[in-house]
């Protein structure tokens, strides 16, 4: 993760952005409000941003709202796992890319 991108989840991170969208949402969300979320992201300038770690976030927002639930469902005893184990992870630098061969050359048989 480049510096601006780690600078940029820090300013996310410190603000109730994160925490109103899981709110506003009510804990559940689509793949659409993902892509809204990431395109106001974009509008407020908080691109380049890693959207893996902005997801994370928005998982640890989202247990801490489950957080204390009364419904009865067990959402409580999963959301203090997540908030447990969540946490912003550094990726590990890209290797090039392996090159595979198409296909592998035939063995020559032995002549015995």
């Amino acid at each position: 993760m480049g510096k601006i991108e780690e600078e940029n989840l820090k300013k996310l991170a410190a603000t109730n952005l994160a925490t109103n969208f899981v709110k506003k949402n009510n804990g559940e969300w689509n793949h659409q409000k993902w892509l809204d979320f990431c395109a106001f992201l974009e509008q407020k300038s908080y691109c380049p941003i890693n959207l893996d770690q902005v997801g994370l976030l928005l998982e640890k927002k989202k247990a801490e709202f489950f957080e204390g639930c009364k419904c009865g469902c067990g959402c409580e005893v999963d959301a203090k796992a997540v908030v447990k184990t969540a946490k912003v992870v550094k990726p590990v630098k890209a290797v090039a890319p392996v090159k595979i061969p198409a296909k592998a050359p035939a063995k020559k048989k032995s002549s015995k």
